[in-house]
C-alpha cells in the first residue's frame, strides 16, 4: 500500500486553510464600507504576496525533492517563476468571489466596526504584522506535517520531538493569540483528520512486509502526540515569536480579548478562506499557470 501522499496533501491543504490568516484580507470593493475595509487591510498587496510566495514554496519543495538540493540556478528559476506568477494575478478576477464571501458574512454595520478596529494601534499590528507572519507560519506548519507523514510511512518510526511549552510565557502568549484568531470548528476538523490518518497508518503497517503490531502501535502513539491541535498551535507560535515582537503579540491579544473583535476576525478568516480556495482552484486550472509550471520543471 502506498502512503496516501496525494489524497492526504489535498485534504491537508483544506484542513490547514485556517493557518493562512492572510486570507482574511481577501475583500473586494463593492459597497463603500467594503472598499474602506480593503484599503485598511492593504488587500491587493497582501493577496499577491501570499499567492506568489505560496506557489513558489510549493514548487521549491517539488524541485528540491526531485533534485536533492537547492543551488543558485534553481533559486534564479524560482525567482523568475515568482515574477511571472505575479503578472498572472488579476485582482479584478478575484472580486466576484471575495465580495460574495465578505458581504454574505457581514452586515454593513459589522464591516464598519471591523474597519474601525483595524485603524487602531492594535488593529494596525494585525494588518501589518500578523497577516504577514501568517505566510511563514503556514510554511512551517506544512513542513511539520510533511515530516510526520514521511516518518510514519517511510521510516516506520516518528523521531520528531514534541514542543514543550513549559514556562515560556512568550510562546504561550503567541499560542493564545493564534488560538484566539482561529475558528473553533478547526479543532474538531483536526481531530477527524487525525483519526483518518491513524486508519491509514494501521492499514499501511499491516500490509507492510514483516509488519509489526507493536511498531504500528508505537507509530500511532507518536503520531497522536504530535498531530494534535495544541502542538500545531505551538508550531505556529514558534514562528510568530520570530516574526513579531513580544509586546505586539501581547498587545494584539489583549485588545481582541477585551472586546468583540475576536469573533469578527475569526469570521473574516473563515469567510475568506472559502474565497481563497475557490480562487486557487480556478488559478490552478489556468493554462497560463500550467505553462509556467512546465517551464520551471
Amino acid at each position: 500500500m502506498l502512503k496516501p501522499n496525494g489524497h492526504f496533501l489535498n485534504a491537508k491543504k483544506s484542513l490547514f486553510a485556517f493557518i493562512a490568516i492572510f486570507a482574511s484580507a481577501l475583500c473586494a470593493a463593492e459597497k463603500p464600507e467594503t472598499a474602506e475595509l480593503i484599503k485598511t487591510l492593504k488587500t491587493e498587496q497582501l493577496v499577491k504576496t501570499a499567492v506568489v510566495e505560496t506557489n513558489k514554496y510549493q514548487m521549491e519543495k517539488r524541485l528540491v525533492a526531485s533534485n536533492g538540493e537547492k543551488d543558485k540556478e534553481l533559486e534564479e528559476k524560482l525567482n523568475n517563476f515568482s515574477r511571472k506568477m505575479e503578472k498572472l494575478l488579476d485582482w479584478n478576477e478575484i472580486n466576484t468571489l471575495v465580495v460574495k464571501s465578505i458581504e454574505s458574512e457581514f452586515s454593513p454595520e459589522e464591516t464598519q466596526r471591523l474597519t474601525q478596529f483595524l485603524k487602531t494601534d492594535s488593529g494596525q499590528i494585525y494588518v501589518n504584522e500578523y497577516q504577514a507572519a501568517s505566510i511563514p507560519m503556514s510554511f512551517a506548519l506544512d513542513g511539520f506535517v510533511d515530516t510526520i507523514v514521511d516518518q510514519a510511512f517511510d521510516d516506520g518510526k516518528i523521531t520528531l520531538e514534541k514542543i514543550e511549552e513549559g514556562s515560556d510565557s512568550e510562546l504561550t502568549t503567541a499560542k493564545n493569540l493564534i488560538a484566539a484568531l482561529t475558528v473553533p470548528e478547526q479543532e474538531a476538523a483536526l481531530k477527524d483528520k487525525r483519526e483518518q490518518m491513524v486508519g491509514y497508518i494501521e492499514k499501511f503497517q499491516g500490509e507492510s512486509e514483516g509488519g509489526d503490531k507493536n511498531q504500528a502501535e508505537s507509530v500511532i502513539k507518536s503520531f497522536n502526540a504530535l498531530f494534535n491541535y495544541d502542538q500545531i498551535l505551538l508550531q505556529q507560535a514558534q514562528v510568530l515569536k520570530q516574526e513579531m515582537s513580544r509586546d505586539d503579540i501581547k498587545n494584539l491579544l489583549s485588545s481582541i480579548e477585551s472586546d468583540d473583535h475576536q469573533a469578527l476576525l475569526q469570521r473574516l478568516a473563515k469567510a475568506n478562506n472559502e474565497a481563497t480556495q475557490k480562487y486557487s482552484m480556478s488559478l490552478m486550472g489556468s493554462k497560463d499557470l500550467s505553462d509556467l509550471i512546465m517551464e520551471l520543471m
